[in-house]
């Protein structure tokens, strides 16, 4: 399976964060689902997958159609590669984990809906509010072909 990131040209280091931030990210992802249904899509929201070899773990996926979920990344929340290098920590309350360790973790949930047979697209927050139209463009291509 192939996994595709859009990333955008934002590059801020570091930063706060707080539950402004994280809503206004939750309203992006809103959009972007109801967006991709105003162009004649039928996708299902916050799908869930089962990771095989770890007893009790779930991941919960932004969008589904048919063999492909969308997931949409906050660029603080999942440290978008743009904005944060490897070692650097994300502020978001109580985050202690680095970039590193946020992308691994990203990178198991992509792997176990890979594993149960999907393709992954990620969009970042920068890119779906810096070009909506292009950025689902990119959604409804990926999710028909």
């Amino acid at each position: 399976m192939k996994i595709t990131y859009l990333l955008g040209s934002v590059g801020v280091k570091g930063g706060n964060v707080d539950l402004f931030h994280h809503m206004e990210a939750l309203s992006q992802e809103k959009q972007l689902v109801e967006m991709i249904r105003n162009a004649g899509m039928d996708i299902e929201t916050q799908h869930i997958i089962k990771r095989q070899d770890v007893k009790n773990k779930y991941y919960s996926y932004d969008i589904r159609h048919n063999n492909k979920i969308i997931e949409y990344n906050g660029d603080i929340w999942h440290a978008n590669p743009a904005m944060y290098k490897e070692e650097d920590v994300p502020r978001f309350p109580s985050n202690k984990k680095t970039s590193a360790e946020i992308w691994s973790k990203d990178k198991l949930k992509i792997e176990t809906a890979e594993e149960a047979g999907y393709s992954v697209l990620v969009i970042w927050e920068s890119d779906f509010k810096s070009d909506k139209q292009r950025a689902i463009k990119v959604c409804i291509d990926f999710l028909t072909t």
